[in-house]
């Protein structure tokens, strides 16, 4: 295996022509809801696909920093975003054809955010209050295509639902 890329955020390696890509430090994803239930999700700006995406707050991991502080991390920085509790959804790997990462999935109950300091050199433009069923209309509808965003929201409503049942 030779490493043929490496930005510090991604390692791309080939394996007798068969690329793989993995995350240097790995990466996580904040499932934020607000106190009336809300998920919070950002439009942000994605440059190579030309287009707005609706995205669950995410980011990578920086060396040696542990994915709840990461979580976090990321909240604050893209939607100066709070919560009072971070609850671990467990990690998923995104593109197992390509990629062995896991990444790090939090709830983040009862957030908050400050609408006037998004990441704007990030691309966010702005931020979605989404119900549960509004989440799930913009999914089947096509509006929300992020993996990343639909993974989590798949993980924080098996988690409801299982701390419903107790």
């Amino acid at each position: 295996m030779k490493e043929v890329y490496n930005n510090g955020f991604y390692q791309v390696f080939d394996e007798k022509g068969r690329i793989r890509i993995e995350s240097v430090n790995g990466g996580t994803v904040v499932v934020p809801v607000t106190a009336e239930g809300k998920y919070i999700v950002l439009k942000i700006y994605r440059p190579n696909l030309q287009k707005i995406m609706l995205e669950f707050p995410r980011g990578f991991l920086e060396p040696g920093e542990e994915p709840e502080a990461g979580a976090r991390r990321e909240l604050m920085e893209e939607i100066a975003g709070t919560g009072d509790e971070f609850i671990s959804l467990g990690t998923a790997t995104l593109d197992s054809g390509i990629s062995g990462t896991a990444n790090h999935f939090f709830l983040c109950r009862n957030a908050s955010c400050d609408v006037t300091r998004l990441q704007e050199e990030e691309g966010i433009k702005e931020l979605l209050f989404l119900g549960e069923e509004e989440m799930k209309a913009y999914i089947r509808g096509g509006e929300i295509m992020d993996s990343f965003t639909i993974v989590g929201f798949a993980k924080a409503l098996v988690f409801t639902e299982d701390q419903l049942q107790y």
